[in-house]
């Protein structure tokens, strides 16, 4: 009967002690719920440039980082624990090249882009990284494990022109035909495709028809480059962001009533 009394006495103080703990099953598993016992943890890249065929620490570079567990969001509870969690990273890293941020979502997938640097010259968005990571910090490399972004470019709409696309040498390619290129709407929608205009001798260069942004509203829209290749097969090489100005969407139309006018009879 004691027995049954102390199992009794702790089945009513446990749901107590876990919500006191800022977890709900800390106090159970503390490993489950990262770094503090708040449901949160930390997260830690470290970016490189290579030179000669050797990685070295690129410092000072601007890291943007979010986790994919909530797009479009600042903080969520992470893991269904409750706890508001930090869900993107925005900074510099240090003269270690090391850019560490604490109180973020963990046991989740995070993507980075590295803005450009003397060492690594193109803007850069990576796989997803799952964290925790194998690897504490993460390495970022300059050119593996993602893909370059070409861009943004300015697009005027009402002064239709031939854009140009620079990338690395070899990137484009003519060999087996015109590279295919992709307009994508803001909202993710493929608009249409259309072969692009030339490929430089090196491969790092590709000009694109303005096609369907000459009547596209303001916005950001993206392109996607694909070298054809043996077969007739498409390989995605680059993608950019073009930014169209200068042709403002309509606004939407109105839900009010038409005005009483004349002898109608008209109810308010």
């Amino acid at each position: 009967m004691k027995r049954l009394n102390i199992f009794i006495r702790v089945a009513l103080l446990l749901p107590v002690s876990l919500g006191l703990s800022g977890c709900l099953i800390y106090d159970l598993f503390p490993s489950y719920c990262g770094l503090g016992g708040d449901g949160t943890g930390s997260i830690s890249v470290q970016t490189f440039y290579t030179a000669n065929g050797i990685n070295l620490v690129d410092t000072n570079v601007h890291i943007a980082g979010f986790t994919q567990a909530g797009v479009g969001q600042t903080t969520q509870p992470c893991n269904g624990l409750g706890v508001n969690s930090q869900l993107a990273i925005d900074g510099f890293t240090n003269s270690t090249g090391i850019i560490s941020q604490g109180g973020v979502c963990i046991q989740s997938d995070w993507t980075f882009t590295r803005y450009p640097t003397a060492g690594c010259n193109r803007l850069y968005t990576y796989d997803p990284i799952y964290f925790p990571s194998a690897v504490d910090p993460a390495p970022l490399y300059c050119g593996l494990g993602g893909h370059f972004v070409l861009g943004p470019i300015a697009y005027d709409s009402q002064y239709p022109q031939t854009m140009i696309a620079t990338g690395l040498p070899g990137d484009f390619s003519g060999t087996y035909g015109a590279p295919l290129v992709a307009y994508i709407s803001p909202y993710g929608v493929i608009l249409g495709y259309a072969s692009a205009l030339g490929v430089s001798a090196d491969g790092s260069q590709v000009q694109i028809a303005p096609s369907y942004f000459s009547s596209a509203y303001d916005g950001a829209y993206s392109i996607i480059v694909s070298n054809v290749q043996e077969g007739g097969s498409m390989l995605p090489s680059d993608g950019f962001t073009v930014n169209v100005f200068n042709n403002p969407a309509p606004p939407p139309p109105s839900n009010d009533p038409p005005p009483c006018t004349g002898d109608l009879l008209c109810v308010q």
